[in-house]
C-alpha cells in the first residue's frame, strides 16, 4: 500500500479502488477486532431532490491514520467491511452531533454502533452543569 501513496504537502494520500480499499480495511481492522481503542467517525449525506437521502462520504480516523471514504462507490462493501468493527464494544466510536449519523449508518448500510461517545451531547451537558 505504501507504494500507492502520493505526497500532498506533508500528508500521504492514498487513492484506492473499491476492491483495494475493502481488502486493505479487512486486513488491517476488521480481522483484528478493530485493533484500535478509539475510532472517530463523521458522515456527510446528500438529500437534495431526494426523499430519503443517502450517505455519500465517510470520514474515519484512528490515532495514526485518517480515511476519507467514497460511500457511493463502495456502497455494497461498507456494511461487510465496517459492521463488525462498529459493533465491537472494545473500540470507542467518537462522533460529534452523531444522531443523524447513527440513523444513516443503520438505514444505508445495516451498521449498528456499540460504545459511542458523542462530543456534541457531552459539550451541551458540561455547559449546562457550569451555567
Amino acid at each position: 500500500l505504501e507504494e500507492d501513496a502520493r505526497e500532498l504537502g506533508r500528508v500521504k494520500v492514498w487513492a484506492l479502488s473499491a476492491g483495494a480499499w475493502l481488502q486493505f480495511w479487512l486486513r488491517n481492522f476488521a480481522n483484528a477486532r478493530c485493533n484500535v481503542q478509539e475510532l472517530a467517525l463523521d458522515l456527510e449525506a446528500h438529500n437534495f431532490r431526494s426523499f430519503q437521502g443517502f450517505v455519500c462520504l465517510m470520514q474515519l480516523s484512528t490515532r495514526e491514520k485518517d480515511f476519507i471514504i467514497d460511500t457511493i462507490a463502495l456502497r455494497d462493501s461498507i456494511g461487510k467491511a465496517l459492521g463488525a468493527v462498529f459493533a465491537d464494544s472494545s473500540c470507542l466510536k467518537i462522533l460529534h452531533g452523531g444522531d443523524s449519523d447513527v440513523r444513516w449508518l443503520q438505514r444505508d448500510f445495516g451498521i449498528y454502533l456499540v460504545n459511542i461517545f458523542d462530543t456534541g451531547i457531552e459539550t451541551c451537558s458540561c455547559l449546562y452543569l457550569f451555567s
